[in-house]
């Protein structure tokens, strides 16, 4: 995912394996809290709006049937 950090949105990269369907996604904060869910189509790339969170670390969980992938990426 890219920039990190960012300020107002997230661009994320799927693997070939996830690109066929739509994928669920959540991220969460330091705490472990969902602070932002939602679906998106499973296509190379998307792209989340961030500005509501805060600065901070967050970590992003996507997934797609069995497959599940997390990245970290930070918030300014």
């Amino acid at each position: 995912c890219w920039p990190s950090p960012a300020s107002d949105r997230l661009n994320v990269s799927l693997p070939v394996t996830m690109t066929s369907e739509v994928v669920r996604f959540r991220v969460s904060d330091g705490r472990g809290s969902v602070v932002l869910s939602g679906t998106a189509a499973a296509e190379h790339m998307f792209t989340l709006d961030i500005t509501t969170l805060a600065a901070g670390t967050y970590a992003l969980h996507v997934d797609q049937g069995a497959q599940h992938g997390r990245l970290t990426f930070l918030v300014r």
